[in-house]
Formats: structure tokens, sequence, C-alpha cells
């Protein structure tokens, strides 16, 4: 792929809505991207007594759902885009896609219960419809490296009141408090074990799957040599301010003759504990992205430089993908953003500095595919009205306007993007009783302010992410990133 003579300020800026990037064309490789699901299982099994979800007449089950309370106060929601994600697979079998990429935050803090659920979702797909997915890793899908404990203090409860489940009960805890080992968070070693079979490991289909730490070897490719070597536990790299070891989930796959899909693990971790004692629960996350991840994972960006020549010298059509984006999404306006609004706001912090941009491109990046911004947008990093990176932001299935892209490969010169909107939704509205109940429950028990019932009356799955991003604004942002005047 040469983006030198291809790319242009003029072509992309039409992508969002559905235009080309480069010609249009009907592919005979079409690449689905689906980016932060949140998957949570609306129907899951604590696999605890002291808490079974909330029982919904509507379907005669216990619904194991969060309440609108936090779904509005958040930037996603946790509950109905299980069913969107259903939906999505559903219209990609009906198109005949069988290529899916998942840009990180395919689970909601990866407890067990959810990263199960996607697996069998995922599994079912691949089964009926011959669907293979390629996974990344996002913020929300090891929140840590190696797990831990954690909580949610807001699913609904008996009579729609909010019930609080940990995965540990400690004494200072409320009698209330329910206790779920489901609620806990797993890491690398669990998640990508689990969910090996959609791009951590090799498939028996792929051409060629390699990671950062194999030697670079196409012409001689030993399945069974590279499935041994694909383990999480040996793909381990030194954290630069402790010394302590690191997994890095990133990997590279040629699933059809000629397209190499490359995923960049963007995640970042910081130890606050004593290095010389090495303690699993005392790494956090960051959401940041690769302004901290191409200081902290050095190695990538070498192993990015090798594998675009190599991609080069083949004549592969190179497409990277990660949670995190490689260039400005705000339509060049970060500047201006953080004048008025403040640089802590708006997440400015997650757009990438130029400089960074740059070095990623350096290392031959051109089509750079990210999720995390629940946002529809194309930037582009040009020098002298050329473009030498575009980076496109695929919308959430969980946040407005839900939708997920597809990817046509007409050739390794010319390539189609379109954005694929998520209006219809079966059983969207299974819940909404639930809500009733709730809404019911704050109105009679609590003085805080109300989410407004307005949202219970949307038409479609389009509808209702439009209302929740309405009160979204009105409970959070306007509070929370507007200046006061």
């Amino acid at each position: 792929m040469n983006p030198k003579f291809l790319i242009s300020p003029l072509l992309y800026a039409g992508l969002c809505y559905s235009s080309p990037l480069f010609a249009q064309s009907k592919s005979p490789t079409r690449v689905a991207f689906l980016a932060d699901i949140h998957l949570q299982d609306v129907y899951g099994d604590f696999k605890s007594q002291d808490f079974k979800g909330v029982w919904n007449d509507k379907t005669k089950a216990f619904a194991t759902i969060r309440t609108m309370e936090s779904q509005l106060n958040s930037t996603r929601l946790f509950n109905e885009n299980y069913f969107a994600l259903r939906q999505a697979l559903e219209e990609l079998k009906q198109k005949g896609i069988q290529l899916v990429v998942l840009p990180g935050d395919y689970t909601d803090d990866g407890q067990p219960m959810n990263v199960l659920a996607l697996k069998a979702i995922l599994q079912d797909y691949a089964q009926q419809a011959g669907m293979r997915f390629f996974i990344t890793t996002g913020n929300h899908d090891p929140v840590s490296p190696y797990g831990g404990p954690d909580d949610k203090s807001d699913f609904l409860g008996e009579s729609g009141k909010k019930q609080a489940v940990y995965s540990e009960i400690s004494p200072n805890l409320p009698p209330e408090t329910a206790q779920s080992p489901q609620l806990a968070n797993w890491g690398y070693f669990q998640i990508c074990e689990e969910l090996k079979s959609f791009g951590f490991s090799p498939g028996p289909q792929d051409i060629f799957w390699t990671h950062p730490f194999l030697d670079f070897d196409y012409e001689g490719y030993d399945f069974e040599k590279v499935t041994r070597a694909a383990d999480i536990r040996s793909r381990l790299f030194p954290d630069p301010k402790t010394g302590l070891m690191l997994p890095d989930a990133s990997y590279l796959v040629e699933p059809v003759h000629g397209l190499w899909l490359l995923a960049i693990d963007g995640n970042v971790y910081t130890y606050s504990g004593d290095p010389k004692a090495p303690d699993p629960r005392r790494w956090t996350g960051s959401s940041t992205g690769f302004n901290l991840a191409a200081e902290a994972k050095t190695h990538q960006l070498d192993w990015i430089s090798k594998i675009s020549q190599e991609a080069e010298k083949r004549g592969k059509t190179l497409v990277s993908f990660s949670h995190y984006p490689l260039a400005d999404f705000h339509e060049n306006a970060s500047a201006e953003m953080k004048k008025l609004f403040g640089s802590g706001k708006f997440q400015l912090t997650r757009v990438p500095d130029q400089h960074i941009s740059e070095r990623y491109a350096e290392a031959g990046v051109r089509i750079h595919f990210a999720g995390h911004m629940h946002i529809n947008d194309t930037g582009v990093l040009t020098e002298d009205s050329v473009a030498r990176l575009v980076n496109i932001q695929v919308p959430s299935l969980a946040a407005f306007p839900p939708a997920y892209k597809i990817m046509n490969l007409e050739s390794d010169q010319i390539l189609q993007v379109q954005t694929h909107l998520l209006q219809k939704v079966d059983r969207f509205d299974e819940f909404f009783d639930l809500y009733k109940m709730e809404h019911q429950w704050l109105t009679q028990n609590e003085n805080s302010a109300l989410w407004n019932l307005r949202v219970l009356e949307a038409h479609d799955y389009l509808d209702f992410n439009q209302l929740h991003l309405e009160e979204l604004i009105r409970l959070r942002f306007l509070k929370a990133d507007w200046p006061a005047d």
C-alpha cells in the first residue's frame, strides 16, 4: 500500500458518512470492525446465594443488569449493548462477512461472567456462520495486568433499588452487600487463554501469525511450533520503571492472502508497590493510550517497523488496529478545546500528541482502526498535503451513534470503509419495565436528581442512544466539563 499517492484530505473527509477512503469498490475481502461493546452478561450467573439478579416478569428470568441511573451517568450503556452485539453479528452474517475485528473493550471490566459470555457468543457465530474474530485488549478488558478483586455498587436489585456486589467481602462492608467471584477482574493470563481462538493464538486457517517476541520467519512458518510459542505467559517485557515483567498481547495475523492485520496492545500500567516484593494487585491501568505506550513499550515500535518493512517487501496490505487512536480525533481542534475547557476535560488526555503520531507513521503505520472514544471520526496525519497516517475511529455499539464499520479491500492499493448505523435492535426495550420500577423507587426514597423517564419512550436502539447521550450531557457533562460562564 502506497498511501502517498492514494490518500488525500479531500478523500478522507467524507469517510464517516460511508464515502470511500480510496475509491468505490465491491471487494471480495471484507473486514468488519466492532468496537467498545462493553459486554455484560445480562442474564448471567453470579454463582452466589447472596444475589441472583432482579426478576424480569417479561422473560421469567433473573436479569443481572445495572441501574438506568448508572447508565445515564456513564459514557456507555451497560445492558442493552448485549442485544446490540447480537444484532450486529446477525447483520454481518446476513452480509456474508466472515472476518471481524474487535478493537478492545469487548467486555465491561473483564469479569469471568462477561468474558465467558463473549466467548460463547463469538463461538456461536464462528460455528454457525464461519466467522473469524480478531481482538485486542482495551483498558476495560484487563483493567490490571494480573487481575484482582473488584465490585460494582449499581446492579439493579429488589424493588428497583441498587445492589452492591463484591468479589470479596470485608468486615467494613454493609451487611446487605452481596458476594460473587464473578465480579473479580481477570488479567491477561486468564483472558487471553479463554479467548485465544480469537486472534491471541494462531488459528489453523491462518496463513501466518506471529508476535513481538518471536523471530520473524514467514517462509518457514510452522503452525504447531508457533502455537506453542503463543502462550501469553511467554510474551513478556520489562516495565521500564520497575523492571517487573508485563504481558504484551500484540500480534500479527494473515487471515487471507495478502492482508496483514496488526493488533497493537496499547495498554499501559503503573505499579504502586515495592518492586522487590511484587504484588499483582498493586498495578493500575491507564486510559491515555499511545502517549504513554510509545515510551512504556518501545519494543513495539521496533517490531512495527520490522513488520511494515516485511509487508512492503512481500506486497502485503498492512492494516493496524488497537483500542487507542493514533491521530487527533477532534478534527484538529484539540488545541482550541484545551484553551476553552482545560487540558483535563473532554477526554483530551487521550488525544495523541503529534510527535507520537509521527513516530508510529515513521514505523510504517498507514491505516489504523481504533476505538476507545465512542465517536465516529477519521483523522489524518499529513505532511506537505500528503497523508502519512489515517486513523479511523470505530464508533461504539454501546453509545451514540451505535455503529460498526466495514472495510472492503479491493487490492493492495484500494480500500473502502463504510459506517453502518445500528438502528433496529431486537429486545432493546426488554428491561424498560424494570427501569420504571427503579425510577419509582428513586422518586420515593432519594433526594438526588432523577433521570428523565423520557428515555424509556425510545422507539428504536438509535433513538435510545440519542436519549442516553442527552441525559448524559444533562446529568454529567455540563457540570463536569463546561466552564461555569
